[in-house]
């Protein structure tokens, strides 16, 4: 069976709670919510995007994360924006219906992975926050 859903969260996967790319908090708070909401627009993994193209530049507007309004045929979503999601017991209707005809199992996650991932979108933005204060004070030195 193929899947819509990369099947573990990448090293720079930006909704892990360690590691991962951190992003303005703006574009973090979008994301995090996105990825909670039942009507939330798809999040395309980058590792399955250069994948498909190697050509693909990973980064338009500076965070990390290219806005795309087609997602190329063959292109998985993120497991981290799925595994949130699932924490908020939550899927996207692009999820919910890649589960119905089997493309997507919720279940397949693993434990490990599974806690990689924040559990709640204020986790995220918190941490992104965080990340932009800590930039900011090293750039004033």
């Amino acid at each position: 069976m193929s899947s819509a859903v990369m099947p573990s969260p990448c090293n720079n996967c930006p909704f892990l709670r360690e590691g991962g790319i951190r992003l303005h908090p703006d574009r973090a708070d979008e994301l995090a919510y996105n990825a909670c909401n039942p009507h939330g627009q798809r999040f395309a993994c980058h590792k399955s995007l250069s994948a498909i193209d190697p050509d693909f530049e990973v980064d338009e507007d500076g965070d990390g994360l290219t806005q795309l309004d087609v997602i190329p045929e063959g292109v998985l979503d993120c497991a981290g924006s799925a595994i949130l999601g699932l924490h908020q017991h939550n899927m996207t209707q692009y999820l919910r219906v890649m589960s119905r005809i089997g493309q997507f199992n919720p279940y397949a996650f693993s434990k490990a992975d599974m806690d990689r991932v924040f559990d709640e979108p204020e986790q995220m933005i918190e941490a992104n926050e965080d990340a932009a204060n800590a930039d900011k004070k090293r750039r004033s030195k």
